[in-house]
């Protein structure tokens, strides 16, 4: 199970840099569709992680949120945008605070360790 949301997460990046990809060369359709597939794979990753911890999965929320975020921007909805990444970060800090020391970062791979 675990390679299973391990690759959905991967799944999720590929296709949120597709995404950004299609808008940096101003190909909006194929930027909406790579965020439509980006965010309901960020959703069932997020499904799927029970195993995680309250921490975590409120951290991959946010992320996924802030994949809605860019989206939002994306298609120039600039207040929406803003207010996603405001309950993004409040969520973000409200799990490292409510559980510390519980690898509520784990869900970054970059804070993993890779020892």
């Amino acid at each position: 199970m675990r390679k299973i949301i391990s690759k959905l997460e991967d799944v999720s990046s590929i296709l949120w840099f597709a995404m950004d990809v299609s808008w940096m060369c101003e190909y909006i359709y194929t930027a909406k569709i790579f965020s439509i597939l980006a965010i309901i794979t960020s959703f069932s990753f997020i499904a799927n992680i029970k195993e995680a911890g309250a921490a975590s999965t409120m951290v991959s929320f946010a992320v996924t949120l802030w994949l809605i975020m860019n989206t939002l921007w994306m298609i120039n909805y600039i207040i929406a945008a803003k207010i996603i990444f405001l309950i993004a970060s409040i969520i973000v800090i409200a799990a490292i605070i409510i559980w510390p020391g519980t690898g509520a970062l784990d869900r970054f791979k970059r804070f993993k360790k890779q020892f």
